[in-house]
């Protein structure tokens, strides 16, 4: 059982790695913007949110970022999701 959650583990970095790569392709080669613009305009928007990361979708060339929206009045917590398309900088949708 072990081992075989460590394989599946091992699967899901390589197809970060993947993810990754392939993006730094498309962005050297001018297909998609570079990421720190995308992620500046996204943090300005959300700024007063705490940024947790990013993680980038080399299927659709999305950027999926994730933030932590606190209400001081209530003290609740929740996860925000900003879907970003790679090449236009455009948000596709929070949620």
């Amino acid at each position: 059982m072990v081992a075989i959650s460590m394989v599946i583990a091992a699967s899901h970095a390589d197809a970060r790695r993947t993810d990754q790569q392939k993006a730094r392709q498309q962005m050297v080669s001018g297909q998609l913007k570079p990421y720190a613009e995308i992620e500046r305009s996204v943090r300005k928007r959300m700024k007063n949110m705490e940024y947790l990361g990013s993680q980038f979708n080399a299927r659709d060339s999305t950027y999926r970022f994730k933030f932590l929206s606190r209400d001081r009045a209530s003290q609740k917590t929740r996860v925000v999701f900003v879907d970003v398309d790679a090449k236009s900088g455009a948000i596709l949708r929070t949620r």
